[in-house]
């Protein structure tokens, strides 16, 4: 977090997609437009807001919608957003923004950061095609490109990927979720395969909020609606994760444990939680019947927590299997 208005500056004109969103938002506010910039990360909200509050001297800052977001809160924000005139900017989590929300009054939608699954992305920016738009849209996709490595640059060769994934989907019925095999062709493409090993363990690196946004993007990607709990009196979960209409598997209940290394343990107080989880949340969600229970971790389960787990029906996703949660949540959409 900058430490103070000196610090706005430098820290833009570090970063090659802050220059980006920047750009825009500058010739939005010459035009009196408004804008939606989806942002995943909590940190890099929290930033940006601070950043956009100062420069353009807004009087209580750019409004958030994430997971923290009450219902309420939501509908006067949309509520406020549409009916304002001017330059203004909404800072969304990217699943945060589902179906049923319509912001028609931006016609910009900058996406700071890309989703492995282009159909998520897409959501995303529909949230500006309505009934009601009457401007231009434009989606906006800031892309860092690293000075010696040119069109191998990380960004660019991710945003082939996903516009060739894209372009499939529009054209016949395949599975938009990234495979291992996506992740290797990436990396290679990129150059940076020989790191992939090292790399999985930037999980580690993540505070604890993260880590749960993480794993619901995990289950987002393979077709789950993810609902998240309050951060503190959760009653035993995290992420209340709906199947996508039609799929007849079980919905689920899951608790998320980060931890700092793959060494650190996670004991049975989190199969616990899950299972006084079905109470709490069985009156909120009519949909929630039978569901399936599990308890994610980047650290490693105890020997009780195994044993109360498997004595109980609760799933253990740990830090050896964790890089494969999109898959594990792919397949369970296929069992019953």
């Amino acid at each position: 977090m900058p430490a103070g208005p000196a610090d706005h500056g430098p820290l833009i004109a570090a970063s090659a997609r802050f220059r980006a969103l920047f750009s825009v938002l500058d010739g939005a506010a010459r035009a009196d437009e408004r804008v939606l910039v989806f942002v995943d990360l909590r940190e890099g909200q929290r930033v940006l807001a601070e950043l956009i509050r100062h420069r353009y001297k807004l009087r209580c800052g750019p409004r958030l919608i994430n997971g923290d977001t009450s219902t309420k809160a939501l509908n006067q924000i949309k509520a406020e957003f549409q009916a304002g005139k001017g330059f203004d900017v909404l800072l969304l989590g990217p699943k945060s923004a589902g179906f049923g929300l319509t912001l028609t009054a931006a016609n910009h939608v900058v996406h700071m950061n890309r989703w492995w699954n282009p159909a998520v992305e897409d959501q995303c920016s529909d949230r500006v095609y309505r009934l009601g738009q009457t401007k231009p849209v434009t989606i906006h996709l800031p892309i860092a490109i690293h000075p010696v490595l040119g069109d191998q640059s990380f960004d660019v060769v991710l945003d082939a990927m996903l516009a060739r994934k894209r372009a499939l989907s529009h054209n016949i019925v395949v599975p938009n979720v990234t495979t291992q095999a996506d992740l290797m062709a990436l990396l290679a493409a990129s150059g940076g395969g020989a790191g992939l090993a090292a790399g999985a363990r930037d999980i580690d690196l993540m505070g604890w909020e993260d880590f749960e946004d993480w794993a619901a993007r995990q289950f987002t990607s393979a077709g789950y609606q993810a609902n998240t709990t309050p951060h503190s009196h959760d009653g035993g979960a995290d992420l209340i994760l709906r199947p996508p209409p039609g799929a007849r598997a079980r919905p689920i209940i899951c608790q998320c444990k980060h931890r700092s290394s793959a060494e650190d343990t996670v004991d049975e107080t989190a199969v616990d939680d899950v299972l006084r989880a079905m109470t709490a949340y069985d009156a909120l969600y009519p949909w929630l019947v039978s569901p399936r229970l599990m308890a994610v971790t980047n650290g490693r389960f105890t020997l009780q927590a195994a044993s109360h787990a498997s004595e109980n029906g609760v799933v253990l996703i740990d830090g050896a299997r964790i890089d494969g949660l999109a898959g594990i949540a792919q397949r369970l959409l296929g069992a019953h």
